[in-house]
């Protein structure tokens, strides 16, 4: 039985929330932080997110918008995050994950899943890509060594049985 939680915006400026169950389905205003223990739960966070993003032992995550230093983590599900600025580190024992990396450092570990990845065109990008047991491809031609004080993004990922794709 999935029970459902709405949290609205109260009078501090980044309130805190957390929650932790067997199942649940929180839908999360914009703004406000989460920290999340659940097993068995889709969540989706449509603004932006800052440290504390939703840990699940298994379900589907989606961020919108990450900022600073960020951690998903989820024993088997998707993952999506629709802009990543900042570090950025996804974790998922069996599932895809699918990020747009606005800029910073970006660090994938699936051990069963896809992983694609899209960057900014022209921004430098250092590209540590591992599967042994898929394809991996990077459609990122030369870009040149980024320049000290220069904007420049990292990418490592990581998937024991899938494909990896960066574009």
């Amino acid at each position: 039985m999935a029970r459902s939680l709405g949290l609205d915006r109260t009078g501090r400026d980044r309130p805190d929330v957390h929650i932790a169950t067997a199942a649940v389905d929180p839908a999360l205003a914009q703004g406000i932080d989460a920290d999340v223990a659940a097993a068995g739960v889709e969540i989706a966070l449509g603004g932006s997110a800052g440290a504390n993003v939703p840990a699940t032992g298994g379900g589907d995550i989606h961020v919108g918008r990450t900022e600073g230093d960020v951690a998903v983590t989820t024993g088997g599900g998707d993952v999506r995050l629709d802009s990543c600025l900042g570090s950025t580190e996804v974790s998922t024992g069996a599932g895809d994950v699918r990020a747009h990396v606005a800029g910073g450092r970006w660090q994938a570990r699936t051990g069963a899943g896809d992983i694609i990845v899209t960057v900014p065109p022209a921004v430098p990008v250092w590209q540590d890509l591992s599967s042994p047991l898929g394809d991996v491809t990077s459609h990122i031609g030369g870009r040149g060594e980024p320049v000290e004080g220069h904007e420049h993004i990292e990418i490592t990922a990581r998937t024991g049985t899938g494909d990896i794709s960066l574009s």
